[in-house]
């Protein structure tokens, strides 16, 4: 991602490189570990808060490879989910903010997880604010998670239904409008919803 308007953000695409601990090679595969209904709360997008200065000298150290996993907020911040070497293993503890893993769905469906850019509406397991991520639809116990990781995100590995961008762009303004009223009612969930392999 570029790191402008939440676009970057999220995992290894779904390809793979054989971090799955269910066997089954794929980085990032979160499960619901119960259900989720429209609106619920199913995790917290986390990570340092860097100024553009601050990201600016982080990639003067370490390049830019960590810019796969940021998510920027605004023209001034970016939320960095990565450690000091610029990946998320190198975080203490390792993995301190696992929900930079999402995968993005596979061609032919679309995400049932949406973040909400506008707001840093939630805090992180160390209290720290981050970037809420809403299920768009009922969620079964034992589904996959996915979220789309914005236009800007390189996706050369893989092939997802998040690169068209229209039916996407289409997709999140009627997600977000459906999504409205029960952002702010419903209390967060995802403490003890979700699984990570």
């Amino acid at each position: 991602g570029d790191g402008s308007g939440g676009d970057g953000g999220g995992g290894d695409g779904g390809d793979g490189d054989g971090g799955g601990g269910d066997g089954s090679g794929i980085r990032g595969l979160f499960i619901a570990g119960g259900s989720f209904e429209l609106g619920d709360m199913v995790g917290c997008y986390g990570g340092a808060l860097l100024s553009e200065e601050e990201s600016d000298q982080k990639d003067a150290a370490v390049g830019t490879g960590w810019h796969k996993y940021r998510i920027g907020l605004n023209s001034t911040y970016q939320l960095d989910p990565t450690g000091p070497a610029g990946t998320i293993d190198d975080t203490t503890p390792p993995l301190a903010w696992e929900m930079a893993l999402i995968n993005e769905p596979p061609p032919g469906q679309l995400p049932n997880v949406l973040p909400d850019f506008n707001v840093l509406g939630c805090r992180d397991r160390f209290g720290a604010p981050g970037v809420p991520l809403y299920a768009v639809r009922h969620i079964t116990e034992g589904e996959e998670l996915y979220v789309c990781y914005g236009p800007s995100y390189t996706r050369t590995n893989y092939t997802t239904s998040c690169s068209q961008f229209e039916l996407v762009g289409r997709w999140t303004s009627v997600q977000t409008l459906l999504l409205h009223p029960f952002r702010a009612s419903r209390p967060p969930v995802f403490d003890r919803k979700i699984k990570v392999w």
